[in-house]
């Protein structure tokens, strides 16, 4: 799962086999402030899913590779602070909405900020 989210351009360390306990191992990447951790067992791998816990150590429970991949992508594309992941589809989509409407209107702001701009200049002249 690693080699698949490097691939498409991810951040990703596996602590395999460093004799640490899964315990010690998750405190451990808390402690060295991962945003993301990822629980990968048997079980996971058989359903080609992962267990999640954010940094923070609030638990996400488990999501297919395809849901996490899907929110990693909403993240980098909108530099999104809120890294909880949706409980759904219909959630990333209403996300990717709220970042479009701000995009606009942050747009529009700075049209509207040239033309004061551009009227305090033609005034001081």
């Amino acid at each position: 799962m690693s080699t698949r989210l490097r691939h498409l351009g991810f951040q990703v360390d596996a602590g395999v086999a460093d004799g640490n306990t899964l315990n010690k191992k998750v405190r451990n990447a808390q402690l060295e402030q991962y945003c993301f951790i990822f629980v990968v067992g048997a079980t996971e791998q058989d359903s080609d899913c992962v267990d999640i816990r954010l940094g923070t150590g609030a638990r996400q429970g488990q999501r297919s590779i395809a849901e996490v991949i899907a929110h990693f992508t909403v993240l980098s594309k909108t530099r999104g602070t809120v890294v909880d992941f949706p409980i759904n589809e219909q959630q990333i989509t209403e996300m990717e909405a709220t970042q479009a409407k701000v995009t606009h209107q942050v747009e529009e702001a700075k049209t509207q900020l040239g033309n004061i701009s551009d009227r305090l200049s033609k005034l001081e002249n």
